[in-house]
């Protein structure tokens, strides 16, 4: 466990929050102060964020705690247009207390060069091999400015090293969202427009060379460094393989797939038909939109494979398959089954216990022990209902579901176990349900086979209401007849049954509230 403390060195009260990318939210007191404490495994290094702006970089180590000023002042001076250019009202930042000249140097000139609007300006409209070789001499250059720089201690030296050779790694890694990024933002072009007309570079057949090179991915090294387990997470996504046959794309698999009709397959086919000569398809979208929804588990399978087909890359320019990469996908792997609601089996700890480290046993055994505690917990909670569609047509599904509730009001939440934001609101919305519990207001909650059922049935015991699980065609018929482009969205229903107000996303727990009142 490790502490950070904080205050602010101006005048008057500044209620927001501030948050580390760990995702900890920290309250600000009327003070201007605030303390929290961090669960580290390691030293490492954490981000400061207030709004969507970086304020810090903080590097912390379990057991000590690290101590923060922040000057609201100096921080709004150095980013105003008028008065940018004035001098400046002291440092940004003050440290004291565990590695205060380490952070002291990690948040001064020294702070990374492989982000933001400079970085976009420079890659615009580079080919894959410019962009590489681009990022390769950053690299080394910036490896050489630090190794010959006389004013840095040995522990601060070593650190951006270390750091610069994740930054790099991850902006290799991200070749087609850094490109697409700058294409956007400076082609001159809308976003919408830029982003529909960018196409990802072709890469060469060793772009990937720099997993061996550079060493980064698999080094005990990276354990300092911040968003490298975030890095892990998300390599399967952003490593481009080529693939031929039914799987060079997302329709050629779909058409290919035996659990695909003809009918479908030929409207697939004519929409990529289109879009591969150049074609308006505007007359196949919706079609599409429909199709998309149907064939969910095709997606997620598809993409599934593709993300195993760039891993199966990573891994063999590494040239191993042990080591801390390994480990820590391996743990992911467990940890988010925990997240998802689904205990350890046996056979899982069999191989965690195969896992060189007693960390992540120790780590995964006590998460998996909280999660059997809450699910027990859970069986003895009340104030949830679990619901029968029944056999009834598509068409009138939801007249079912919400007849039974004739005569009161409703809030019907589409929502999925994986979603996040869905999450979020119901969190929200729950002071506000238990402010309104005397009134007549239905929470009905909708998921579909996308939200995996023992997850759904060991989370929703949390989710006071009305809760329908439907089947995959059910929710395609759904989400066809209302629209319904995503997940979170709302319906507020009459006592009638009429739909008066549907919201794509949380709208907020005000809107919510005032709606539901005014129907009452």
């Amino acid at each position: 466990m490790a502490k950070t403390w904080a205050t602010k060195c101006c005048s008057g009260t500044y209620k927001n929050n501030y948050q580390l990318c760990c995702g900890i939210k920290v309250e600000i007191k009327e003070d201007g102060s605030f303390c929290t404490a961090i669960d580290l495994s390691a030293p490492t290094s954490l981000d400061l964020v207030m709004g969507r702006e970086k304020i810090s970089t903080l590097f912390m180590t379990p057991g000590e705690d690290t101590k923060i000023i922040i000057n609201l002042r100096e921080i709004s001076r150095s980013q105003s247009k008028l008065l940018k250019q004035n001098k400046p009202e002291g440092e940004k930042l003050y440290f004291s207390g565990t590695m205060a000249q380490l952070n002291k140097t990690l948040n001064s000139k020294w702070a990374t060069e492989w982000e933001g609007k400079d970085f976009l300006k420079e890659i615009y409209n580079m080919s894959a091999e410019e962009y590489k070789a681009y990022c390769l001499n950053k690299y080394q250059n910036r490896n050489s400015i630090i190794q010959n720089a006389k004013e840095l201690d040995n522990a601060s030296r070593q650190l951006l090293l270390i750091d610069n050779k994740f930054q790099c790694t991850a902006a290799l890694n991200s070749i087609n969202s850094n490109l697409m990024n700058a294409y956007i933002y400076y082609s001159g072009l809308p976003e919408r427009e830029a982003f529909k007309s960018y196409k990802a570079p072709d890469l060469p057949t060793n772009y990937y060379d720099y997993i061996r090179t550079i060493g980064a991915l698999n080094s005990n090294e990276m354990l300092y460094c911040n968003g490298y387990s975030r890095m892990l997470k998300y390599l399967g996504y952003e490593i481009r393989v080529p693939l031929d046959g039914n799987m060079k794309d997302i329709f050629s698999y779909i058409i290919s797939s035996d659990r695909t009709s003809a009918e479908d397959a030929a409207v697939i086919k004519a929409y990529k038909d289109s879009i591969d000569a150049g074609k308006s398809a505007k007359a196949l979208a919706g079609k599409m939109q429909d199709l998309r929804k149907k064939y969910d588990p095709l997606f997620m399978e598809y993409s599934k494979k593709v993300r195993e087909a760039g891993m199966k890359v990573v891994t063999n320019y590494m040239g191993a398959d042990k080591g801390l990469f390994f480990d820590i996908r391996k743990a992911m792997k467990y940890a988010e089954k925990i997240t998802d609601f689904c205990p350890l089996t046996e056979t899982d700890f069999q191989e965690i216990r195969l896992m060189e480290n007693p960390y992540y046993l120790e780590k995964l055994t006590s998460m998996n022990n909280k999660l059997i505690e809450t699910i027990e917990a859970n069986k003895k909670k009340t104030g949830f209902t679990i619901n029968e569609t029944g056999e009834v047509a598509n068409e009138d599904l939801f007249a079912s579901i919400i007849s039974k509730f004739r005569g009161k009001v409703m809030l019907v939440d589409f929502w999925a176990t994986w979603c996040g934001p869905c999450q979020k609101a119901m969190k929200d919305m729950k002071p506000m349900k238990e402010e309104l519990a005397d009134k007549d207001i239905v929470y009905l909650f909708i998921a579909g086979e996308n939200s995996p059922k023992e997850t759904w049935e060991n989370m929703i015991s949390d989710i006071h209401g009305e809760h329908y699980r439907l089947t995959n065609a059910q929710w395609a018929y759904i989400n066809k007849q209302f629209s319904i482009q995503g997940v979170p969205t709302y319906m507020i229903i009459d006592k009638e049954g009429g739909i008066k107000n549907k919201f794509t996303g949380f709208p907020g727990v005000d809107t919510v509230k005032k709606q539901l009142l005014e129907l009452l």
